[in-house]
């Protein structure tokens, strides 16, 4: 009996009871027991609507992926923050919701693969839900996220705080402003919105959805600045600091994070810059993981990109509710896994 068979047998089916507002919630039956994501893994997604806790309709049956970009090596993910967003948020919700497991699969929108056409799409990030409905526009695929997982809560003064940030690093990076002097004015609104707060995070003490946005456009901005700029972020910023150095503690932080080069190349690509111009494009070095901050005085790019080169890559996994759901990322940055990794 098939995976489809037994779950359709298994499905209880009733009419659903409209005048509940609940939404659907994302049921995922993975095909087995470790999630690679750079691979074709089958993961079939079963959309269930449970009017009571005896009761549920089988909705449909799907796949669930999360199309990125793929780096230069055609294989690994790009530096693309937009993709860092989406993968870390989807991570993030799956911690908190043991049915939603998600696949992520690479793409050069150059040569895109069959099902990639098939569905529609043309570039990335797309989320797909099935062969035949997918989204390729970020405030479209937000939108559609909110069906799984923790719903979004609303953190108005941490989005007031951080609204024009990135806005304000493209338009230095693209030297459309030749100072950083707005840069750094964004920088510090945040700096002190977050020591007025005193929290962990943006919203609280625990991470949220608003952090899944922000903090994979620091770490951009971080990184592109110091190599296309030689601009590093301040350290009196340190409540700044301290807010990085805890989202770096984010599983699903580093689980999506790309490695330094994909950051600089994307926004080299972006800023026009050639890599004559920058040669730290040049290389095969990965710092797949972000640095762990110890101390403000010692937490410059430039000391922590040696500290890491140093160390070597490495590889890590992350373990999701429930605990048969591994996320390797070894498997993002073309590494076997094994259980010696770091």
């Amino acid at each position: 009996m098939s995976l489809d068979d037994q779950a359709v047998r298994a499905a209880v089916e009733t009419k659903p009871d409209t005048t509940n507002p609940k939404r659907l919630l994302g049921e995922v039956r993975p095909s087995g027991n470790l999630l690679r994501f750079n691979t074709l893994h089958e993961v079939y997604c079963s959309f269930l609507y449970a009017p009571s806790s005896k009761r549920v309709v089988l909705r449909a049956m799907s796949r669930l992926t999360l199309w990125v970009r793929a780096g230069s090596d055609g294989l690994r993910c790009g530096g693309d923050p937009a993709a860092h967003q989406l993968f870390m948020l989807m991570l993030w919700k799956a911690e908190k919701d043991p049915n939603l497991t998600f696949d992520v699969k690479t793409v050069n929108e150059s040569r895109p693969p069959p099902e990639f056409r098939e569905a529609g799409l043309r570039r990335a990030p797309a989320l797909q839900i099935s062969d035949d409905t997918a989204f390729n526009v970020e405030d479209e695929i937000m939108e559609e996220l909110e069906n799984y997982g923790p719903s979004r809560e609303r953190a108005s003064e941490a989005e007031d705080a951080t609204a024009d940030l990135f806005r304000t690093f493209a338009f230095y990076i693209k030297d459309i402003k030749k100072e950083p002097t707005a840069l750094l004015g964004e920088l510090q609104r945040i700096d002190q919105y977050l020591a007025s707060r005193g929290r962990r995070f943006l919203a609280g003490d625990e991470p949220s959805h608003i952090d899944c946005v922000v903090l994979p456009r620091l770490h951009s901005i971080r990184i592109a600045a110091k190599a296309l700029k030689e601009f590093d972020i301040p350290s009196e910023y340190s409540s700044l600091w301290a807010y990085m150095k805890n989202g770096y503690g984010l599983k699903s932080f580093t689980t999506s994070c790309p490695s330094d080069q994909e950051i600089h190349k994307e926004c080299t690509v972006s800023s026009e810059l050639t890599k004559r111009d920058h040669p730290l494009l040049v290389g095969s070095t990965r710092h797949p993981r972000p640095p762990v901050l110890k101390t403000i005085s010692n937490s410059t790019s430039s000391a922590i990109v040696h500290a890491y080169r140093a160390r070597g890559f490495g590889c890590f996994e992350m373990r999701s509710t429930p605990d048969d759901i591994r996320f390797g990322t070894a498997a993002i940055w073309g590494a076997p896994l094994e259980p010696s990794c770091i």
